[in-house]
């Protein structure tokens, strides 16, 4: 997948967790029979890798600090602290993730 498509979808990841990660996913997402667990994990699966190959091809500094508030991210949500890794994840999209050089 060309590196713009790759930052992209990984803003629409961020900015799905951010407004509905790990319990807040809408009816009509769990109707495909995945529980909220479940639509969690793969979001988060789906972030890690696309950053593994975005992280390589930006600004060092820039990387640093988004590698930083992703880890962030999953130790508030691991830790139950679901607001926190919302709010997080909406400060990274807020870095304009998808217009990544």
């Amino acid at each position: 997948m060309p590196f713009k498509q790759d930052l992209q979808l990984f803003a629409e990841c961020i900015i799905a967790v951010g407004i509905n990660s790990p319990d807040k996913y809408p009816s009509w997402m769990l109707e495909y029979g995945k529980s909220q667990e479940e639509i969690f994990d793969q979001d988060s699966l789906e972030i890690k890798e696309l950053w593994e190959k975005i992280k390589i091809k930006i600004d060092i500094e820039k990387s640093e600090l988004i590698n930083q508030k992703l880890n962030e991210m999953f130790t508030a949500f691991s830790n139950g602290e679901n607001e926190k890794g919302r709010d997080i994840a909406l400060d990274i999209y807020l870095m304009d993730v998808k217009i990544l050089k």
